[in-house]
């Protein structure tokens, strides 16, 4: 996970910027940082046929810093249909934030960090631990709706954890 500590504040332009440099096409657009994902050239002409005709919309993937989350408050999205999770971009994202002072942890080393002497949060992490593990199993056994609600209690844990963490520091 990507996190900005406290006290950091959200440069988009100086993220852009040392991604420009690794030769990442990055641009700002207000707080956002945007990578656009040039397309290869279809190898047969029937595909570059229907791409013509189609006209898809281009792969995007965006860095954005929302400071209402404390754990997970900046966020590298991008349609995974549409951009290949094995995109070396995506390495290059994460030292390009490693270098603007962001976090590159698990959310469990990030709130220790914060609060190493928690007895409250190894519990709450336990607990979303399980959720996820149940999740997956159901996920496995396609019960989708039982997984749907799963998920809703990890992301509700998620929260009494950014809570927690925003009262301890403030």
């Amino acid at each position: 996970m990507h996190h900005l500590p406290r006290g950091k504040s959200w440069d988009p332009l100086r993220v852009a910027s040392v991604l420009s440099r690794n030769g990442v096409p990055a641009s700002v657009e207000g707080t956002l940082v945007r990578i656009e994902i040039s397309d290869t050239e279809p190898p047969s002409i029937l595909q570059r046929f229907l791409r013509w005709v189609l006209r898809p919309s281009s792969s995007v993937v965006t860095i954005s810093h929302d400071p209402t989350h404390f754990i997970r408050n900046i966020d590298v999205h991008y349609d995974p249909f549409k951009v290949s999770t094995d995109l070396p971009y995506l390495h290059d994202i994460t030292v390009a934030l490693r270098e603007c002072g962001c976090m590159v942890k698990s959310d469990r080393e990030i709130a220790e960090s914060y609060c190493p002497n928690s007895d409250e949060l190894p519990t709450m992490f336990e607990t979303m631990e399980r959720l996820q593990r149940e999740k997956e199993n159901l996920v496995a056994v396609q019960d989708f709706e039982s997984a749907k609600l799963k998920r809703d209690e990890e992301r509700g844990v998620l929260k009494q954890i950014d809570a927690y963490l925003s009262r301890s520091v403030g």
